[in-house]
């Protein structure tokens, strides 16, 4: 299976290579916001890869300096806002799905759509009305810990007290 992170180069975390400092914010920003691909958007440790700076730097500079955390925040936002874009074409338009034999020939390619993720995005954008629901028994001082520990008998009468 290929890298999710394909084209963004690995570094060391202990390789001298990485500098304290950022000398081209430009770069670390725009990875952060997707500009180069979504394998670092809204990924701070992925963009420091990328521009070759630590974290550390990074929130360091962010705590410090509120230009830097402004920008900070705002290429974290639209790399969120690439990310969702991404999904939403995955989940409404389709992707395509290649089956392959063993020597890599293709057997067939399907559209594929995915519902789970088209579920997230509903739950994300309309929470009110596709939450997940959780239903609480109040009243009697029982605490869900409680009702938890019961035997499947007393749990039937406890219901049933409670019914009436």
């Amino acid at each position: 299976m290929p890298s999710p992170h394909k084209g963004v180069p690995r570094v060391n975390r202990a390789s001298s290579t990485k500098r304290k400092t950022l000398g081209d914010q430009d770069l670390f920003f725009a990875h952060l916001s997707g500009a180069h691909g979504l394998e670092t958007a809204s990924n701070v440790t992925r963009s420091c890869e990328a521009s070759r700076v630590t974290r550390d730097y990074v929130y360091s500079k962010r705590k410090e300096d509120p230009e830097f955390a402004k920008r900070f925040e705002k290429a974290y936002q639209d790399g969120y806002d690439v990310l969702e874009e991404a999904c939403q074409k995955r989940a409404y338009g389709g992707f395509i799905k290649t089956t392959r034999d063993g020597q890599g020939n293709v057997i067939k390619t399907e559209e594929n759509f995915s519902d789970a993720l088209a579920m997230f995005l509903l739950k994300g954008n309309k929470s009110d009305k596709f939450r997940d629901r959780v239903e609480t028994i109040e009243g009697a001082g029982a605490a869900p810990s409680r009702l938890q520990r019961l035997t499947d008998e007393e749990l039937d009468a406890e219901l049933k007290r409670r019914l009436g």
